[in-house]
């Protein structure tokens, strides 16, 4: 059975069914010659984001997460422009090389690299750029802002947080993904047991058990991220929670990493 057949038999009710037709929807739209911006958990969605990278979408310009030289050696022959680095430090989906071994490793590919994981703190700017990468994604950090619409109490663990207090789980996605540790992840641990993770290991089914909890996760997180912790809830977080003892405003975190760049040049 297809991805697609699956989803047509078993997706019929409520925000199920809406994700087929949307899916329908964008499967007519791609036949018919339009093109598509993919960015993970729908941020583009988001209007001050869509306006401030409209630009760069009418200029085509692509760049491409990579956790490895595998990966951005696909990416760069379906011609994408540069590559987002994750790093083992990243939050949400994070990859196995620190951000030094993934620069060593990418640099002589010729294109502009973004650092991604761990970039919570000014100096850690700084010293990325420092490093050779031509800019750097920093998510973690903008949660604890005031403006993020998100829980005070997420806000607060993150300011909380040390980066030993950020764990894998795959129960989210049904792959290794970073999330704050949490009373609710020690008591119902970070790995799926039993069946779930029979089927993630079988290679007939592992993509839809993975589809299952991505669209699982999708509404946990949002939920948690709004409302607090339920009681199976998780909050994404990257380990540049060590460079974060404040909630600030977007400004004065731009205008913190600006002042540590000229400072350092």
């Amino acid at each position: 059975m297809t991805v697609r057949a699956f989803l047509r038999h078993h997706y019929r009710h409520f925000n199920a069914a809406t994700l087929v037709d949307a899916a329908n929807a964008y499967s007519a739209h791609l036949d018919a010659g339009g093109e598509m911006l993919v960015t993970p958990a729908g941020a583009i969605s988001t209007a001050e984001l869509g306006l401030s990278l409209a630009e760069m979408i009418r200029a085509g310009i692509v760049y491409d997460d990579v956790t490895e030289r595998k990966w951005a050696e696909k990416a760069l022959s379906e011609g994408v422009d540069g590559l987002i680095c994750v790093n083992s430090q990243a939050g949400g989906h994070a990859g196995a090389r620190s951000p030094d071994d993934l620069f060593e490793e990418l640099r002589s590919l010729d294109v502009p690299l973004v650092s991604a994981g761990g970039v919570g703190s000014p100096k850690t700017f700084r010293d990325r750029l420092a490093l050779g990468y031509d800019g750097a994604q920093a998510g973690t950090r903008f949660i604890a802002t005031r403006e993020c619409q998100v829980h005070d109490d997420y806000r607060q663990a993150i300011v909380e947080a040390d980066a030993r207090d950020i764990v894998l789980t795959n129960k989210l996605s049904g792959v290794p993904c970073a999330v704050i540790r949490t009373p609710q992840i020690d008591r119902f641990g970070a790995d799926t047991s039993g069946l779930g993770a029979w089927l993630l290991g079988n290679p007939k089914t592992k993509h839809w058990m993975r589809t299952f909890y991505t669209v699982k996760a999708l509404r946990s997180l949002k939920q948690s991220s709004q409302k607090g912790l339920g009681n199976r809830d998780a909050w994404q977080a990257g380990k540049g929670v060590a460079g974060i003892d404040a909630i600030l405003s977007a400004h004065d975190v731009v205008e913190q990493f600006e002042r540590a760049l000229q400072e350092g040049l």
